[in-house]
């Protein structure tokens, strides 16, 4: 996990990733004011093949929650995840 700032010649531009687990709530490693967008993907899943997705009304300035969906099961899945803030 970890993030780098870009300063205020980028706009205050921030860029953070990890790896979590689906189902569960992921904190930032560091809150921020804005954020622009959340892409994730599936990890060294233990129940491949899965869809794995994060609702724009489930992220905030502190952290996201992301889903995972095999078929028609929710579960706890590792996923990968990068965010775009400021």
């Amino acid at each position: 996990n970890g993030y780098i700032q870009f300063g205020p010649n980028f706009g205050g531009l921030i860029v953070q990733w990890g790896i979590s687990n689906a189902g569960q709530t992921t904190a930032f490693n560091i809150s921020v004011t804005s954020v622009f967008s959340v892409l994730v993907s599936q990890g060294n899943s233990r129940n491949s093949p899965a869809v794995v997705g994060v609702d724009k009304n489930d992220i905030t300035s502190s952290g996201f929650f992301a889903y995972a969906v095999n078929q028609t099961t929710s579960y706890q899945d590792i996923i990968q995840w990068i965010a775009i803030c400021i």
